[in-house]
């Protein structure tokens, strides 16, 4: 006896794995978010209690963070430590060279790293220095094929120890930006290489965080 195809039972069959497919992928975008508003939360209670940063002021610079390293391909951590190591998170800081904000940009050459259309190229907001900061280091990146010692380097202008300050603070902020990120382990295996082309760094798995995570003095 040959039984008849029921169209409306394959219909059913077919909304149910359907609506199971649906279920499971807003489950797991749940989870997603969930777990990146637990690293951002994170990451403003650092801001707000070890540097006293107010509490909005926080929320602007790590929402300003979290926009560029989502655009830019560049680690949250990496950010946040370039932006201690340049400013201590001081949106008003200086350099007797001229350079200004968060990430020290300088007014004379910002102009040449801001986004087409971009309403964010303010250099003395937080969210427009961090964003064209960004830049600065992701072409620096690019030109150096992702060596990070050498694009490290021409963001610092060649100041000593600057690699290592940075290396030491992205292990401390990776912690909570970016848990189970692998970081270079010191400034020793910084010629590892940052993917162009990926969210995350691209670098062995063997170099992972250094034993000590404090930071070190200037």
């Amino acid at each position: 006896m040959i039984r008849k195809k029921n169209p409306a039972r394959r219909m059913a069959v077919l909304l149910c794995a359907a609506l199971s497919f649906a279920a499971a992928a807003g489950t797991a975008r749940a989870d997603t978010d969930a777990s990146n508003g637990e690293r951002h939360d994170a990451v403003v209670r650092i801001l707000t209690d070890r540097f006293r940063v107010s509490g909005d002021r926080a929320e602007h610079i790590v929402d300003a963070v979290e926009h560029a390293a989502s655009k830019l391909n560049v680690p949250v951590s990496l950010i946040l430590a370039i932006i201690q190591t340049e400013s201590s998170f001081d949106p008003h800081a200086t350099s007797p060279a001229g350079a200004i904000g968060l990430m020290q940009v300088m007014p004379a050459t910002h102009h040449d790293f801001t986004p087409p259309g971009s309403p964010r190229t303010d250099i003395r907001d937080p969210a427009g220095n961090i964003y064209v900061g960004t830049s600065i280091l992701r072409r620096y990146l690019d030109q150096a094929g992702g060596d990070m010692e050498q694009a490290l380097n021409r963001y610092s202008g060649g100041t000593r120890g600057y690699a290592r300050r940075v290396v030491a603070r992205w292990h401390y902020f990776s912690d909570f930006a970016d848990p189970g990120a692998p970081v270079p382990a010191s400034v020793s295996s910084l010629a590892l290489r940052v993917s162009t082309g990926k969210q995350n760094a691209d670098v062995p798995a063997a170099a992972m965080r250094a034993a000590s995570q404090g930071e070190t003095s200037d």
